[in-house]
C-alpha cells in the first residue's frame, strides 16, 4: 500500500478516535517530565495533519494525536506508541509468566532462525536486529541448558510496540511506530512468557479464575482464554457473559474488565498449541511485539477474512469491524459495503498454492 493511502488510513483512524472520544491512557513516557504523566487518564480530542502523518510514514518525525489530560485545561500531543485505550490497560504493565520450558522456547527460535539462513540479508535493517537478538539469545540460553540446571527466563529485546527512532524510510516500521498504541506488558520480549494464555501448555498450570479447578488440556473445547490471558471453564464463565448481554454492556473479563471486540465463544481454546506457540513467536518475528501486545492486538483483535459474494478477492480486516455476534462460515444478508451479504472467516483456504473461493456456507 502506497504511503499516501497509509496516510489517509492513519488520519482517518485517528480522526475517528476524537469524534468517539477515545479514553486513553498515558505510558511508556522515559524523560523526568514525561514518566509524571504515566498512568494519568483523558480524551483523545484532536490529532495531526495528512502532511504530518505522510511524513511520519515515510520515517520522518511522529504522528500525534491530541489528548486532554483529567483535570487539566489544555490538551497535550502525544504518539500513539504513549498512549493505551482504557479498554486495553486492564493488566498494563503485567508481563506474562515465564511458562514455555526453555529448550521448547530454544527449539522454535532456532527454527525460524534456520529458515532465514539466505534470506535475512534482503530484509530491512529493524528486521535484521530482531534475527540478531534473537540469535544472541539462542547462544545464551543454550549455553545456561548446558550448564547449568538453574535457567533463568532471558530478556531478548524491548517491545517494538514502544516504537524505535525514525528510520527516515517508509516501511513496515515507520507504521508500526505510528499506528500502533503503546505496550500493553512491561516493555519486553521473553520467549519463555510467549506460553502465557495458552490453554494446555505441557508443564503450564491452568486454573479456571473463578472457580480455581485445574481446565483439563484433554477438554480444551471446554475452556476459554480470554485476550488478559484469564483462563476460565467455559460454564463457569457463561453467566457471566449472559449477564453483560443482558445488560447491553459489551463483553469482558470478570477479573481484569479487559473488554473483548467478539463474542466470548470466539475465545473457546479449541486450537492446536504448538500452532499457537509458533504463531507467537512468528509476530516476534515480523513486528517485535511481545507476548502481552500479541495476545491483545492480534488474538484479541484478530485479522478474519471476509467473502463479499461477488466474485471479488477476500478482504482482509479486523474483528472488531463486525458485530460482537457474528459467527464464523455464516452468509450474512447485505450490508454497507457488501451488497450481495458477506461470509466471515477465520483463515484463508489454498487449494494447490492458490486462493479458494469460498463457495459453500450456511446461511441464516
Amino acid at each position: 500500500m502506497p504511503a499516501e493511502e497509509r496516510a489517509r488510513e492513519l488520519l482517518q483512524k485517528t480522526q475517528g478516535y476524537v469524534s468517539q472520544g477515545l479514553r486513553v491512557r498515558v505510558t511508556n513516557l522515559e524523560s523526568e517530565e514525561g514518566a509524571l504523566l504515566n498512568g494519568l487518564t483523558g480524551t483523545v480530542t484532536g490529532c495531526g495533519s495528512f502532511n504530518e502523518a505522510l511524513v511520519a510514514l515515510n520515517g520522518g518525525a511522529y504522528f500525534r494525536v491530541h489528548v486532554l489530560i483529567d483535570g487539566t485545561a489544555r490538551a497535550k500531543k502525544f504518539r500513539l506508541m504513549n498512549l493505551l485505550r482504557n479498554v486495553d490497560a486492564a493488566r498494563s504493565g503485567q508481563p506474562g509468566e515465564a511458562l514455555l520450558p526453555p529448550k521448547v522456547a530454544r527449539q522454535i527460535v532456532a527454527s525460524f532462525i534456520s529458515k532465514a539462513i539466505g534470506k535475512i540479508d534482503q530484509a530491512p535493517m529493524y528486521v535484521k536486529d530482531r534475527y540478531l537478538a534473537a540469535t544472541v539469545w539462542l547462544d545464551a540460553i543454550t549455553e545456561q541448558i548446558a550448564d547449568t540446571s538453574i535457567i533463568s527466563p532471558m530478556v531478548v529485546a524491548r517491545c517494538g510496540a514502544l516504537g524505535r527512532v525514525p528510520a527516515g524510510e517508509f516501511g513496515d516500521e515507520a507504521r508500526y511506530s505510528n499506528c500502533w498504541f503503546g505496550c500493553c506488558g512491561d516493555g519486553n520480549v521473553v520467549f519463555e512468557r510467549f506460553a502465557d494464555g495458552i490453554i494446555g501448555v505441557p508443564g503450564g498450570d491452568d486454573l479456571c479464575v473463578m472457580c480455581l479447578e485445574p481446565i483439563l488440556s484433554e477438554n480444551r473445547a471446554d475452556a476459554v482464554g480470554l485476550p488478559c490471558r484469564h483462563k476460565f471453564h467455559r460454564n463457569c464463565i457463561k453467566t457471566w457473559f449472559g449477564t453483560r448481554d443482558t445488560e447491553n454492556k459489551p463483553p469482558d473479563c470478570p477479573t481484569c474488565r479487559h473488554q473483548l471486540y467478539s463474542s466470548g465463544d470466539s475465545f473457546i481454546a479449541d486450537y492446536n498449541v504448538d500452532d499457537m506457540l509458533i504463531a507467537r513467536h512468528q509476530l516476534y518475528f515480523e513486528a517485535g511485539i511481545c507476548e502481552c501486545c500479541i495476545a491483545v492486538r492480534y488474538e484479541g483483535n484478530p485479522y478474519v477474512y471476509v467473502d463479499s459474494c461477488d466474485g471479488t478477492l477476500v478482504q482482509k480486516c479486523r474483528r472488531s469491524d463486525f458485530a460482537l455476534a457474528a459467527k464464523y462460515d455464516i452468509k450474512y444478508p447485505p450490508r454497507e459495503p457488501y451488497p450481495l451479504g458477506f461470509i466471515m472467516r477465520r483463515k484463508l483456504r489454498f487449494v494447490e498454492g492458490k486462493e479458494e473461493r469460498f463457495l459453500h456456507a450456511k446461511t441464516i
